[in-house]
């Protein structure tokens, strides 16, 4: 038999989110099977946790669908093993011993579903974790320390699990992998092209500045904190200093909304202060979802409509409403919608990979994120890193939160200066090429 009937190749099983749905840890799921598979290597067999996207097409290795809508964990740890049953089977049959790589939070999952049906012996686990937790509680680290093999996206991640596992016979740590992206398809677009959606999707002309956030509607990932940073950019409601030129945002009433300048700078204490100028043509596109009340519970999210009403941004903030929790729109016009963005603000608290920070960079849009996690480790090239006002511990591990002035004044400093923006964008296609690996991608034009 020959490699690609599956029978003489290597055995891999991937358990992660189902690779058809629009979210992080699909992407990098997805990008590693067809990966693995189109080298005609090895064998991948794919079991999905969380349903299935309405509409998917054959990605080129076998999917099973592990997770119907509504299943409780136990029921989802029954299907699963029952899956990996059935595989581990096969694999023994051809006479390979399986190895089983857990991508994203699901490793304790794939590991009960083992244990369970009397399969750990027979499987090596892999698991391939971007994290952002330090330091990493005890509870998972004992989890992840059921693993054989963990292998970290960054160095910090790598930091951070030494730490946790530091003096323990298992698991082995490996050196970092980074996941890169499809520069096939995330690429800068053409000058017209980008002109064309600029105006059809978004309504807005050459001069004008689109921002972007590319990012679910999660506690971590705070589309809340980007509108509260465009909001002050886009009315003008925060003062520079012209002695240190620090930049200080207004502050707001929490019950009225009314907002008050400052009267000193809040770095120097100086009271020269000058009021911003307001951009009323800037607009902010908001890639992500309107959660319902229940949604909004299980994610940390917010009801961005009204935030946004309450902000007095109805008119510059923009929404597909057609986005839903794990179902989005496809990866080209993902792209399209990326490479639309003057600039690409995520203002997250924690970090371990941040997919749509390499994706826009790939696409050629320059970056605001916040200087903590893991994501300055590849994205600082190309990016204007935000420190942090403080990094407060949480349940999760420690938290940063953005100096609000700071990205105030790194969005003001690159909507005054295109250069700048094209200069960052396009360090960033040569960093997502780089990780990708040579023959990949397609050369685009910086606008």
């Amino acid at each position: 038999m020959d490699v690609g009937d599956g029978m003489s190749a290597k055995r891999l099983i991937v358990v992660g989110e189902h690779p058809s749905l629009h979210r992080g840890f699909a992407v990098v799921g997805h990008n590693i099977a067809r990966g693995l598979q189109g080298d005609h290597q090895w064998s991948v067999d794919y079991a999905g946790l969380l349903p299935p996207a309405p509409s998917s097409s054959a990605p080129g290795y076998r999917v099973f669908d592990v997770d119907p809508a509504g299943a409780r964990e136990e029921e989802t740890v029954e299907r699963l093993g029952a899956v990996l049953r059935r595989l581990v089977a096969g694999a023994s049959a051809s006479g390979w011993r399986p190895i089983l790589l857990s991508i994203g939070s699901n490793h304790a999952l794939a590991i009960d579903s083992l244990e369970q049906f009397g399969l750990r012996a027979m499987v090596d686990v892999v698991a391939y974790i971007p994290m952002d937790l330090a330091p990493i509680p005890p509870r998972m680290a004992r989890q992840l320390a059921r693993a054989d093999v963990i292998v970290p996206h960054t160095a910090f991640g790598g930091r951070a699990l030494r730490a946790a596992c530091a003096g323990a016979e298992r698991p082995w740590l490996a050196a970092p992998i980074p996941h890169g992206v499809d520069t096939r398809t995330f690429a800068p677009l053409s000058c017209e092209a980008r002109r064309e959606i600029r105006r059809t999707k978004f309504g807005i002309g050459d001069d004008g500045l689109l921002v972007g956030f590319f990012g679910r509607n999660s506690g971590h990932k705070h589309p809340d904190r980007a509108l509260q940073i465009f909001g002050a950019f886009a009315r003008g409601t925060y003062a520079t200093c012209r002695v240190c030129a620090r930049l200080t945002p207004f502050s707001r009433d929490p019950v009225d909304g009314s907002e008050e300048a400052p009267r000193i700078c809040s770095l120097c204490g100086s009271d020269d202060l000058a009021r911003g100028t307001a951009d009323p043509t800037a607009r902010l596109y908001l890639h992500t979802e309107l959660l319902s009340s229940v949604e909004r519970r299980l994610s940390g999210g917010w009801h961005l409509e009204r935030l946004v009403a309450r902000l007095g941004l109805s008119g510059q903030v923009l929404f597909d409403r057609s986005h839903l929790v794990g179902v989005g729109v496809e990866a080209a016009e993902l792209a399209r919608r990326m490479s639309a963005c003057d600039v690409h603000l995520l203002p997250y608290d924690r970090g371990g990979w941040e997919l749509t920070v390499l994706e826009t960079a790939a696409c050629g849009v320059a970056n605001i994120i916040t200087d903590v996690s893991a994501p300055p480790e590849y994205a600082a090239p190309f990016s204007m890193l935000v420190p942090t006002l403080a990094q407060p511990f949480g349940p999760y591990g420690s938290q940063g939160v953005i100096d609000f002035g700071g990205a105030i004044g790194a969005l003001a400093r690159l909507a005054a200066d295109p250069p700048a923006r094209q200069q960052l964008g396009r360090r960033g296609s040569e960093v997502a090429r780089a990780s990708t690996g040579p023959g990949s991608s397609r050369r685009g034009t910086l606008c």
